[in-house]
């Protein structure tokens, strides 16, 4: 190190500000699992292969951020704004994302096996498999599932699969229309 240069290395697990993750990104760090973040302002930040496994980013603003093939296994990411952030390739095992809104997010390939996605908001999200989820105007029509009704979570578990037997039929009967608009008059 020459003289004047400074160092901007926090060890691990006492990053604390979003701007030390910025800045020890900035110098070549990768490594900040059990970091803790919560309700950082992150967004528009490129953190690409960002290891933040175990880390705090709890009610964190990350909207728009380039996570693609980062590390966020086990961590906190529980009511954290993700809406539009490129999560591609990103490893989300066993991350907490209840009340995650990722609406807009890019999730393909991304690995969400055994993550907790109680009351994630997906509008518009790709998901892993590429495929898109719906945005509520894009649902027609309206799909409504009540279980206010329900008493056991078998009933429940019951009056989702009838919904979505329901929507399934829906979507078929929209593909076969579309097919039918596409086919060639003779």
């Amino acid at each position: 190190m020459s003289k004047g240069d400074v160092s901007v290395s926090v060890p691990t697990g006492e990053i604390t500000t979003a701007q030390h993750l910025i800045d020890g990104y900035a110098h070549g760090d990768r490594d900040f699992e059990a970091a803790k973040l919560s309700e950082a302002d992150l967004h528009n930040a490129i953190l690409r292969g960002v290891n933040l496994s175990e880390a705090l980013l709890d009610r964190a603003v990350l909207t728009r951020t380039d996570l693609r093939g980062a590390d966020l296994s086990w961590a906190d990411l529980s009511g954290a704004n993700l809406g539009g952030a490129d999560l591609r390739g990103a490893i989300l095992t066993r991350a907490d994302l209840s009340g995650a809104d990722l609406r807009q997010a890019n999730l393909l390939r991304a690995d969400l096996s055994l993550a907790n996605l109680k009351g994630v908001q997906w509008d518009g999200a790709i998901a892993p498999d590429g495929s898109v989820y719906p945005t509520p105007e894009s649902v027609t029509p309206p799909v409504s599932v009540t279980l206010q009704t329900a008493t056991s979570d078998e009933q429940a578990a019951e009056t989702l699969r009838r919904e979505l037997t329901k929507a399934r039929e829906r979507v078929a009967l929209l593909e076969a229309q579309l097919r039918e608009l596409n086919t060639p008059v003779e």
